[in-house]
């Protein structure tokens, strides 16, 4: 009898411990969804979900002949875009697409790519950064490319500037992300391009590629400042030998246990 009280106190402690988690995560969802139908809270969410509902390519603009009327145009139509703040920015980056879609032809691109899926390869035969180079391929639709890329650029301070996530590697839209990803630690090298093998829950791999690079000219005396760029992409077996790096979302929604890089409390643990 004693064994059957404790063996049926447990069940009932962690049926109410997974009850107690499954609540705090329906919480934290709905927390999520009520954020989304709010009006966009900064320019750079709303140019965000401008870039997302177009998925992230702009076919019109990378045809253009006249880019700046047509910049003009896609800002006056887009829906999002409400605000002097989130027009401002979104023209800013519309530029910046146009440029590299016009230095790096989507066309000879997939071609490249296809070759040997390799950033560092289109960025020689571009020209370009190594950062350019692997933003351009993000903003080429998967059917086209043959492979589906996501892209996540931060700056210095942790902050993320651009996000295009990927099945199998969310990104989150508010709050901070997870401090392990390979994105932040290329901050601690600036100019080392790196591949790696990272291992999301709940065992998904995916193949990175970070450069952290200066956004301005170096200056003498100036410490410079710097924007993290980091692919990912389905595990291709290239770094099958390769222990993948443990990492997550965010802390809130993520169950791994003792990460020497978490700053909160998961709700999925106890």
């Amino acid at each position: 009898d004693q064994w059957r009280n404790r063996f049926t106190r447990n069940i009932h402690e962690e049926s109410s411990r997974l009850a107690e988690g499954s609540q705090a995560l329906v919480r934290y969802f709905e927390d999520q969804v009520r954020a989304a139908d709010t009006p966009f809270t900064t320019p750079l969410e709303a140019l965000d979900v401008y870039l997302s509902s177009n998925n992230y390519h702009l076919p019109e603009l990378e045809q253009s002949r006249a880019p700046d009327e047509t910049i003009t145009r896609l800002i006056d139509e887009a829906a999002e875009l409400t605000t002097p703040q989130s027009q401002s920015l979104a023209r800013t980056y519309l530029k910046l697409y146009y440029s590299l879609s016009r230095r790096m032809p989507m066309r000879d691109v997939i071609a490249l790519w296809a070759q040997s899926p390799d950033p560092s390869q289109l960025s020689r035969a571009f020209g370009a950064t190594l950062s350019e180079a692997m933003h351009r391929l993000a903003t080429i639709p998967s059917e086209d490319l043959g492979q589906e890329l996501g892209l996540v650029v931060s700056d210095g301070a942790g902050a993320l500037l651009f996000r295009k996530a990927l099945d199998g590697f969310p990104m989150p839209r508010y709050g901070a992300a997870c401090a392990v990803w390979p994105l932040y630690q290329a901050l601690n090298q600036p100019m080392v391009a790196r591949r790696a093998l990272v291992e999301t829950p709940p065992g998904r791999q995916m193949e990175t590629w970070t450069v952290a690079e200066p956004v301005a000219g170096l200056r003498f005396d100036t410490a410079p400042i710097l924007r993290a760029t980091m692919l990912v992409s389905l595990d291709s077996g290239s770094l099958s030998s390769e222990r993948p790096v443990q990492v997550g979302t965010t802390c809130r929604i993520c169950p791994r246990q003792n990460c020497a890089a978490r700053r909160e409390p998961s709700v999925l643990v106890e």
